[in-house]
């Protein structure tokens, strides 16, 4: 969607908020990459496993070095 760059001040500084006309302000605003839901929720499931395993070998990193554990 194209920016009115007649409707927007130039001291705008928010790119991303809506005039009260309905136009945008600020420039190009990217639409959504992707609206295919089952594409969305594959990437999502991605993110989260990728968290977990990190958070998994951040414990085992831990657990390595834990001063506190008892032998």
């Amino acid at each position: 969607m194209k920016a009115d760059k007649d409707a927007c001040p130039q001291s705008f500084i928010n790119p991303l908020a809506l005039m009260s006309n309905g136009k945008f302000c600020g420039g190009d605003v990217m639409g959504p990459v992707t609206t295919n839901p089952w594409l969305i929720a594959v990437i999502n499931m991605v993110i989260v496993f990728g968290v977990l395993i990190a958070l998994g070998v951040l414990m085992s990193m831990i657990q390595l070095v834990d001063p506190t554990k008892n032998h």
